[in-house]
């Protein structure tokens, strides 16, 4: 019986997971296990730039999981161009990386059609990323801290005021240092 009752959980967990991941469910992201460092990667920008997690050690990083083909995702754009307008010059890099099968083919022009600001990384390997990162489904969002610990993360469309909140953490623990 008790055996049942932990199944039943975890395949109730997996299911409202999915369900958020996919544009259902609730407007409460899900947690991601963390903390934990981060894994390095390098992924090609779209200009053809190798970037790496850690050439941007020492600031804020924000790792956003998405594709062009995932409702929430799109929906979470604006923010992430109105985080990156307020936070870029206070050392928040967010990294939107890109699980579209087509690559830069596909994603280099959305991304011009969206005005997005930030980096956007795609890849063969970006997948591979997202696998050794741990994200689940789409979005996935990790926000590293400047050490390069994973200091938050969580699958679902999230509000900006959640991300703001994270952030403005992270900034303060470094002033109050």
């Amino acid at each position: 019986m008790m055996r049942n009752q932990s199944v039943l959980r975890v395949v109730m967990a997996g299911a409202a997971a999915l369900a958020t991941a996919c544009g259902g469910g609730t407007s409460v992201p899900a947690p991601v296990a963390g903390p934990r460092m981060a894994p390095d990667f390098a992924l090609q920008d779209l200009a053809g730039n190798t970037v790496r997690l850690s050439d941007s050690a020492g600031e804020i990083r924000i790792v956003d999981f998405w594709a062009t083909w995932c409702p929430p995702c799109l929906e979470e754009i604006p923010m992430y161009k109105e985080i990156h307008q307020d936070y870029a010059s206070r050392g928040v890099r967010i990294l939107g990386v890109a699980l579209d099968d087509e690559g830069a083919a596909l994603v280099r022009p959305f991304a011009a059609e969206k005005a997005i600001p930030y980096t956007v990384l795609v890849g063969e390997d970006a997948q591979k990323v997202a696998d050794e990162f741990g994200a689940p489904g789409l979005p996935t969002t990790f926000v590293i801290d400047r050490d390069g610990v994973i200091a938050w993360s969580a699958t679902g469309a999230k509000p900006k005021k959640v991300l703001v909140e994270k952030i403005e953490a992270l900034l303060a623990a470094r002033a109050g240092a």
